[in-house]
């Protein structure tokens, strides 16, 4: 509703599904996730994580390169929606892991993985600072209700 009153159309509004490299989602999935209203009414469509879908946008300090959806790349404006829980490897789910590994590239997702452990130590200067945009933080109870809503920008 925010969005249409500040002016942009449904047709530059697009839902992309943070999947890093895995499965992809169908229609049924979608409507589950985002409601059938959402899923008739904008353009919703699956993170691809091929290198001819993805563009460079740097190396992080410790030299691993990160590439990630050009489609979200483009977009002048990149809300996340998401819970966060707790993650094996990194920490946490949700936030930053929604741009890496959600919408990188399978070179990038296959960096970051061979880190194992060493990840919490290189993600936090790699996509954030790369990608300009808001991600909403809301953490998810276990009955995925939601608890509080925190937001942030970066330039």
């Amino acid at each position: 509703m925010e969005l249409a009153e500040a002016g942009i159309r449904d047709s530059n509004i697009r839902f992309i599904s943070a999947l890093g490299c895995h499965g992809t989602m169908n229609r049924q999935d979608f409507v589950r996730k985002l409601g059938e209203e959402v899923v008739n009414r904008f353009m919703v469509y699956n993170h691809n994580s091929f290198p001819n879908a993805c563009s460079y946008v740097g190396t992080t300090s410790r030299g691993t390169r990160i590439s990630i959806n050009t489609e979200v790349f483009k977009c002048d404006l990149k809300i996340g929606i998401g819970s966060i829980t707790p993650h094996i490897q990194a920490g946490f789910s949700g936030g930053s892991k929604i741009v890496l590994p959600g919408v990188a590239s399978l070179e990038t997702n296959e960096a970051f993985h061979r880190l194992g452990d060493r990840i919490r130590q290189e993600q936090p200067d790699a996509p954030m600072g790369i990608v300009v945009g808001s991600i909403p933080r809301v953490p998810a109870r276990c009955k995925r209700t939601i608890r509080s809503c925190n937001a942030w920008s970066q330039r």
